[in-house]
């Protein structure tokens, strides 16, 4: 037997499918991985189906050496305090907040839908279930993995719509894509309606011996959203003071912050005081009327992690319409994250 066709059959038996560059590999476990590679860019994403279809893992080859920039990246144990990695928040983000709930801060709240009420979890449901593997593959032009979830007759008690949710995780010249498509079953009997964000989260600092409270944050954000006591937003906007760039110590610790009123696709980018620098962008086909949420900064630098959110949504938006994407029957949406981890040159 040649070689070549020796080792490309010894890849597929180890669950690997890869074409130079690319590969993506099956990791078993008691979460089980894919891992998408890509080996020129020195970049490699982690998803775990079973974790909600989630980003789990974002490394990036730093001076020869692996770095981890999501926090608690691939770690499932029990924790105190925030879970870390990328959860998908589907189909509220943050908190619903109906008549008898008290606020916006963490817990499950009450809407209505054809004069019935429902009970919907902070931040959505998607996160909490399976998700199905429908694609692997890599060849000369990128990596992918294609994932899916569908509604249920658990999901419907929460949430009255069918629907099919999916996620293709594509690695592209160091360059990772979250493309998330929601499609709206034709046997809806009205519009659906959704908000939908990612919880990525970050740790910081990206490098060991850098200094979190260096790492910069640079946004083009036009706004940031004002909330009332209830942690719920009134609509009035301010601009404030550290845009558009400043260190995370300028930041209110474990506060969030919401962003929005962006002249194109919502971008922003964290940079570690030696060089390393993610920069995060996101896109959508079309976009719900301003003000809403399009990134939500959250974290505790000093302790380890930072997120931005990407949200294309708000708290409580089946209540005020705030961020709210709606689909008819048959309609679908498409929403893009990009992920682009690199070096730059120390200033």
């Amino acid at each position: 037997m040649p070689l070549r066709l020796f080792t490309v059959l010894a890849l597929l038996s180890a669950g690997v499918w890869a074409a130079e560059r690319y590969s993506v590999q099956q990791r078993p476990g008691p979460y089980p991985l894919l891992v998408l590679t890509d080996s020129d860019a020195g970049v490699e994403a982690s998803v775990s189906p079973r974790a909600g279809g989630e980003l789990c893992s974002l490394r990036y080859r730093w001076n020869g050496q692996w770095v981890e920039l999501l926090y608690r990246a691939c770690d499932y144990a029990a924790h105190e305090g925030w879970r870390g990695k990328a959860p998908l928040l589907w189909p509220a983000t943050g908190a619903t907040v109906g008549e008898g709930d008290a606020d916006g801060s963490g817990k499950a709240g009450h809407y209505r839908v054809a004069g019935k009420t429902y009970t919907m979890p902070f931040h959505g449901f998607a996160q909490n279930y399976p998700w199905t593997v429908d694609v692997t593959h890599a060849d000369r032009r990128e990596a992918r993995a294609l994932l899916s979830l569908a509604d249920s007759d658990e999901t419907r008690k929460i949430y009255p719509f069918a629907w099919r949710l999916s996620v293709e995780y594509r690695l592209v010249e160091g360059r990772l894509f979250l493309v998330y498509t929601i499609g709206a079953s034709i046997q809806n009997k009205a519009e659906m309606f959704f908000s939908i964000g990612n919880h990525m989260t970050f740790r910081t600092p990206f490098l060991p011996g850098s200094d979190a409270s260096q790492m910069r944050l640079e946004t083009p954000a036009a706004f940031q959203l004002v909330k009332n006591a209830r942690n719920l937003p009134t609509g009035a906007t301010i601009k404030p003071a550290f845009l558009p760039a400043a260190g995370l110590s300028a930041l209110p610790v474990k506060q969030a912050v919401p962003l929005g009123g962006y002249a194109g696709d919502p971008v922003l980018s964290l940079t570690d005081p030696q060089g390393l620098r993610l920069r995060i962008e996101h896109s959508a086909r079309r976009l719900p009327r301003q003000p809403f949420f399009q990134f939500n900064l959250w974290g505790d630098p000093k302790d380890g992690y930072f997120s931005p959110e990407p949200w294309v949504g708000a708290i409580n938006s089946f209540h005020t319409k705030m961020g709210l994407v709606t689909l008819k029957p048959g309609e679908s949406w498409r929403w893009t994250v990009e992920l682009y981890p690199v070096t730059i040159a120390r200033k």
